[in-house]
């Protein structure tokens, strides 16, 4: 739900009504750096010879995890087609109409497949 929430705001500040595969890429660099800020406070905060807080462990292994997947393929709706744009703008945060939605895998060397809801390792 964090990452459909995520795209589903980014897209209230555009009129646009579809995305390039470099524009979803640079949407999902977005959104796997959003706790960039929070992780270096909290190494700058950090005493030296102390280790990593839970809070800062926690957020760099989810951040590697969305690295590592975005190599793969980074699962998020399809943003190239205008209907499946129009219907993440307009959705209202039930889990269940996630299913209107058509997704995507976008690799980070450019490449785009269809995949399904929910996500799995294989689609």
């Amino acid at each position: 739900m964090e990452r459909i929430s995520f795209f589903h705001a980014a897209l209230q500040f555009h009129e646009r009504a579809t995305f390039t595969p470099q524009e979803m890429q640079d949407h999902i660099l977005l959104f796997i750096r959003r706790t960039d800020s929070e992780l270096t406070e909290l190494n700058d905060t950090r005493r030296p010879g102390r280790p990593p807080s839970t809070r800062e462990d926690i957020l760099k292994r989810k951040q590697d995890a969305e690295v590592k997947e975005y190599r793969s393929g980074f699962w998020i709706p399809d943003l190239q087609d205008a209907e499946n744009v129009g219907i993440l703008k307009e959705w209202n945060g039930d889990w269940a109409a996630l299913a209107q939605l058509k997704y995507v895998r976008v690799a980070e060397d450019g490449g785009v497949k269809a995949s399904s809801f929910p996500p799995t390792g294989l689609s």
